[in-house]
This record gives structure tokens, C-alpha cells and sequence, in this order.
């Protein structure tokens, strides 16, 4: 190995380390909470009541489970908004997280 490659190896080490580049914890924490968010929407646009739901909501554990889901979502929805902002993340750098998310489920 070169002393070049070393010294880059080592930066990517210390940026590693430091949680800065493209190993920033919080900046991937965000991206996964817009995974999930994403997915409960997914739930909550394919749900139906008529369909879905036994003779009793309050005995059938998916309405109890899509219900948690429509009673969070707000403030989730709030939190990825603050979040976004403090973190400085672009409407480019969502799509392409989402973009490369799709691409990896494919492979």
C-alpha cells in the first residue's frame, strides 16, 4: 500500500470514527426513519375497513395496528420535517437515498 492510500485509508478511518461524510449516524438514522414512514404509508394507502376489519375493531389486532400507525403518524411526520431541517438534509440527497434503497431491494 502507498502512502497516498494510507493517508486516504486513514482519513476514512478518522471520518468513520468522527461520524462526518457518508458516515454520519444521524444523517442514516433520519434516511431509515423515512424507510419506515414511508412503509406505514404504504400500509395506511392499501388499508380498507370494510375488507379489513373483523366484527369487532377492538378484538382485531390489524386495526388496533394500522390505528397506532394513523395516531403516530402525525408526529412522526413532524419529527422527519425537524429533523430534516437540522440536519441540513436536500430534497436531492432524500430521492437519492430512496433511489439507491430501491435499486439495492432489486439486487
Amino acid at each position: 500500500m502507498t502512502e497516498l492510500e494510507q493517508l486516504k485509508q486513514k482519513v476514512a478511518d478518522y471520518e468513520s470514527v468522527l461520524g462526518i461524510a457518508d458516515n454520519d449516524i444521524a444523517k442514516k438514522a433520519f434516511f431509515s426513519l423515512c424507510r419506515i414512514a414511508d412503509q406505514q404509508t404504504a400500509r395506511l394507502n392499501v388499508f380498507d375497513l370494510k375488507h379489513e376489519i373483523g366484527q369487532n375493531p377492538k378484538d382485531d389486532k390489524v386495526y388496533d395496528r394500522v390505528m397506532e400507525i394513523v395516531v403516530k403518524m402525525p408526529k412522526m411526520i413532524s419529527d422527519i420535517h425537524s429533523l430534516r431541517k437540522e440536519l441540513g438534509i436536500t430534497n436531492k440527497q432524500i430521492e437519492e437515498a430512496f433511489v439507491e434503497g430501491i435499486a439495492e431491494k432489486r439486487n
